[in-house]
């Protein structure tokens, strides 16, 4: 009987959702970055809504569709940003601004559409990022998306560090073997993190009220996991990666938040659909997401787990 081919990561198409001013600078850079290192295509693209008036008619302006001249103002400003702040940047061979495509539509559905014809979509800063949410578009593809989604908001560097936070779950094992597959691609260190934490309280069944765990068991159940940990590690087909696996006590968010410095990518999973943001993501991958400024990678694990 043979075994299941390992998965892979193919990085050959990838695809930056272009913002108005400086939101997607970032994601265009850091997508122009990997595409050098894996000779990909990239391709810029930035959705405007019609301008609708009362009733759900497209108004019109001198014999001409507003909406259309909005988009072609929109265009006109991108190109113009682009050319600017993008001098010297060249994708496979063109200036960024003559690579940028503007369409009509719903901004959510056309990406969507198009994510599904990539390997990689990157996106840049949200002005809701903060908040409770993210911007719609954002938010619709974190949710819908079944493409791999990269979330940079500041300065990339050339990937050469990877962190993969896992939870000991097949699925975590899933994504640490896709992470594996990009590392070999552009010739990366990876880290594999776990953390432990600790039950805060034990509830027997004729107890009125939980009791604090005992020191001893909180001991033997980290000393267990750990175990769990360094086994499953020691067995894992790394192909050739270079690696280290940290076992950690801490909440996983804060300690991802607090080594991010270390690294150039987090590789986080996240699974099914759902409305609300927090349990497709997981509640890890949310605070990361927020509050992360090293670049974030979320990949769809369906049915399994989200950190």
């Amino acid at each position: 009987m043979t075994s299941a081919p390992l998965p892979s990561f193919p990085v050959s198409k990838l695809l930056v959702c272009a913002a108005e001013g400086a939101a997607s600078d970032h994601a265009l850079r850091a997508a122009a970055r990997l595409a050098e290192q894996c000779g990909a295509r990239v391709d810029l693209l930035h959705v405007v809504e019609p301008i609708l008036v009362p009733g759900g008619h497209f108004p019109s302006l001198g014999g001409g569709d507003l909406s259309q001249r909005n988009a072609e103002n929109v265009k006109a400003r991108l190109r113009a940003h682009l050319a600017l702040e993008h001098e010297s940047l060249r994708l496979e061979g063109q200036r960024p601004a003559d690579k940028l495509e503007v369409v009509l539509g719903s901004p959510a559905q056309v990406v969507l559409e198009r994510a599904k014809n990539y390997d990689l979509v990157f996106l840049g800063a949200s002005g809701h990022r903060k908040q409770l949410d993210f911007g719609g578009v954002a938010r619709a593809l974190f949710a819908r998306c079944d493409t791999p989604l990269w979330l940079q908001v500041d300065a990339p560097a050339k990937l050469e560090r990877i962190l993969v936070p896992v939870d000991l779950s097949p699925k975590s094992f899933e994504l640490l073997h896709r992470a594996v597959a990009l590392a070999r691609l552009v010739g990366a260190q990876l880290t594999a993190l776990h953390c432990f934490v600790a039950p805060d309280i034990f509830a027997g069944a004729d107890a009125a009220a939980p009791i604090p765990s005992p020191t001893y068991t909180i001991d033997s159940l980290r000393a267990a996991e750990r175990r769990e940990f360094e086994v499953a590690l020691a067995a894992f087909d790394w192909r050739g990666v270079a690696h280290e696996a940290l076992f950690g006590d801490d909440d996983p968010a804060r300690r991802i938040l607090a080594m991010q410095d270390r690294f150039d990518l987090i590789v986080l999973g996240t699974h099914g659909h759902s409305a609300l943001l927090a349990a497709v993501l997981g509640s890890v991958a949310w605070r990361v997401l927020r509050m992360a400024h090293t670049g974030v990678l979320l990949v769809r694990t369906p049915g399994g787990y989200a950190l």
